[in-house]
C-alpha cells in the first residue's frame, strides 16, 4: 500500500486484534491506549506494528497524519489479509502534504501469523509478573520482511538487502531544508507511489489524468476552474488528486465517479496536523501562518490557493465558533479548533452548516435521490444510502482533500443491496429470523384472540348462571 524500508532492524510489536487509531492511540505519544487491547501501554514510535486491520472510526487517519508530524509514528504497519485504507490515508495525506511516510505491507494470513512464532513485546502491565521475549523485525526497501528473536538473527537474514539507511536520512533532511516549507513527497516517495499506482491499472479520464500529472481543473466542470480562481493549474489540486488516486486504489476502485456535492467529517480539531494540511490547501503552500515557499508545481509565495468546486458542508467542530472564549475553553486549543473551521470556510465550504446531520439543513443542501455524493459522518452516510437514496462511500477523514478538487470518488455507481455483502448462509439465517417472526406475529395474534373469545364466553356463562339461579 506505502513503499518504503523500516529503515533497520526494529522491535516487533505483534497482535492477533485489530487496533483503532482514534481512542486507541494517543497521537501525542504514540502510546496505546486502549486498556482492552494487547499492546495496551506500549508506544509505536519507531516500531514495527504487525495487526490484522485497523478498527473504528475513520478518524484513525488523522491521527496516523498526527503521528508522523509528531515523529511519533511506527516505523512499519504490517496487515494480515486486506488493505486498511483508513491507515493508509494518513500516511498519503502526510506524505504527499509534507514528506514524511512510513511502509504499510499486507503479508497474507500465513506470513502474519508466522509473526507470532518469534516471540512477543515484554509485557508491561505492572499487574502481571509475565514478561514474554521481545521480537524484532525489518522492512527492506524491497518489502522483504524479516523477523526473529534478536536484532542479530534478523540482520543476518536479511543481508544483501537494499537499505539505503544514509541515503534515506539525507533525503529526509532535504524535504526540510526548504526553510522549514511543506516541500511534499522526495523525488524516493513520488517514484514509488507513481509504481504502485501504475501497477494497480486504474481506469482514468483524461481530464483526471490532468488533474493527477499537472493541476490541472476539469475543463468540463466551470466550479472547477473557478474553485482555482482562474488559475490554469494548481498545486494544490495536483497533491489532492493524488491522495484520492492513492485511496483509490487502496481500495480496489476501477475507476472514478464525479460527485455533486461534499460533507466534510474532519472538522474536530486532533492535532496541528490537520490544521497545518487544511491550511495547505486554502493559503497555499506553507500555510496560513507559514512560510512562503518557492516550490511547487505553479510557482512560489504560497501561490497554491485553492476552493471547492462542489458545494460542501461541515461537520459539527471541536468548539462553539461563537462563544468558546466565554465557555472557558482552553485558549490553545480553542484557537487552534477555530482555525481549522476558518480554513475549511476559507475553501468555500458552507459557514452556516457545522452539523453532524447534514440531511436537516435546507433542501437545496441535501442531495437528491441518485446522486453521487462525497459524505463523511457514519449516521449521514447511512441517512443518505438508505432514506435519501443518494450514493456515498464512507468517506475516511483526511479525504477531506477531495470536495473542493471536484475529484471524482470510488463508490459503486449501483444501489447497493444486503444480499451483495451476504453468504448463502447468512441469506438463509435472516429467512429464518424473518420466518419466525411471522410466526409470532400470528401466533401472537392469534392468542389475544383466544384469550377476549374464552373472557367473552366465561362471561356469558356466568351471566346465565345468574339468570338461572334467580327465583
Amino acid at each position: 500500500m506505502v513503499a518504503g524500508s523500516s529503515g533497520g532492524v526494529r522491535e516487533l510489536l505483534h497482535a492477533e486484534i485489530g487496533l483503532s487509531f482514534w481512542g486507541g492511540v494517543a497521537p501525542e505519544t504514540s502510546e496505546v491506549v486502549d486498556h482492552t487491547h494487547p499492546l495496551f501501554g506500549l508506544h509505536l514510535a519507531g516500531k514495527i506494528l504487525a495487526i490484522p486491520n485497523g478498527r473504528g472510526s475513520c478518524t484513525g487517519s488523522q491521527v496516523v497524519l498526527e503521528l508522523l508530524l509528531n515523529g511519533q509514528a511506527p516505523a512499519a504497519i504490517l496487515l494480515r489479509e486486506r488493505p486498511d485504507p483508513i491507515l493508509a490515508l494518513g500516511v498519503f495525506v502526510a506524505e504527499e502534504g509534507f514528506g514524511k511516510s512510513f511502509p504499510i505491507y499486507y503479508l497474507g494470513a500465513a506470513d502474519f501469523d508466522s509473526l507470532s512464532n518469534v516471540g512477543r513485546p515484554q509485557n508491561r502491565s505492572s499487574s502481571s509478573s509475565f514478561v514474554a521475549p521481545r521480537a524484532y523485525a525489518a522492512v527492506t526497501n524491497k518489502g522483504g520482511v524479516f523477523a526473529g528473536a534478536s536484532t542479530e538473527d534478523v540482520a543476518n537474514e536479511c543481508k544483501g538487502e537494499a537499505w539505503d539507511e544514509e541515503e534515506e536520512e539525507e533525503e529526509e533532511e532535504g524535504e526540510e531544508d526548504a526553510g522549514g516549507c511543506h516541500a511534499g513527497p522526495s523525488a524516493k516517495q513520488r517514484a514509488a507511489a507513481d509504481k504502485i499506482i501504475a501497477a494497480a491499472g486504474l481506469q482514468l479520464t483524461d481530464e483526471e489524468r490532468a488533474m493527477l500529472e499537472d493541476g490541472r481543473p476539469n475543463p468540463r466542470t466551470a466550479a472547477s476552474k473557478k474553485a482555482l480562481g482562474g488559475k490554469e493549474a494548481c498545486e494544490s489540486l495536483r497533491r489532492a488528486m493524488r491522495i484520492v488516486v492513492r485511496t483509490a486504489v487502496a481500495e480496489g476502485a476501477e475507476e472514478l465517479l464525479e460527485i455533486s456535492r461534499a460533507h466534510i467529517d474532519a472538522v474536530t480539531y486532533i492535532g496541528p496536523g490537520g490544521l497545518a494540511f487544511a491550511e495547505q490547501l486554502a493559503f497555499g503552500i506553507g500555510g496560513k501562518r507559514g512560510k512562503k515557499c518557492g516550490r511547487g508545481g505553479n510557482g512560489g509565495g504560497g501561490a497554491a490557493v485553492a476552493g471547492v468546486a462542489v458545494p460542501t458542508t461541515l461537520n459539527a467542530g471541536g468548539v462553539d465558533r461563537r462563544r468558546w472564549r466565554g465557555l472557558g475553553v482552553d485558549p490553545s486549543f480553542g484557537a487552534a479548533a477555530e482555525a481549522l473551521g476558518d480554513a475549511y470556510v476559507a475553501l468555500g465550504c458552507d459557514p452556516e452548516s457545522f452539523t453532524c446531520a447534514p440531511y436537516l439543513l435546507p433542501s437545496s443542501k441535501v442531495p437528491r435521490f441518485g446522486e453521487h455524493v462525497a459524505w463523511g459522518e457514519s449516521n449521514a452516510v447511512v441517512f443518505s444510502n438508505s432514506v435519501l437514496g443518494a450514493r456515498t462511500q464512507k468517506v475516511a477523514d483526511c479525504e477531506y482533500a477531495l470536495s473542493f478538487c471536484f475529484v471524482p470518488l470510488f463508490h459503486s455507481a449501483s444501489p447497493l443491496r444486503v444480499t451483495d455483502l451476504l453468504g448463502r448462509t447468512e441469506r438463509q439465517f435472516l429467512l429464518l429470523l424473518l420466518l419466525l417472526f411471522i410466526f409470532f406475529i400470528f401466533v401472537r395474534s392469534f392468542v389475544r384472540s383466544f384469550i377476549r373469545s374464552f373472557f367473552s364466553l366465561t362471561l356469558s356463562l356466568i351471566s346465565l348462571l345468574i339468570l338461572v339461579s334467580m327465583p
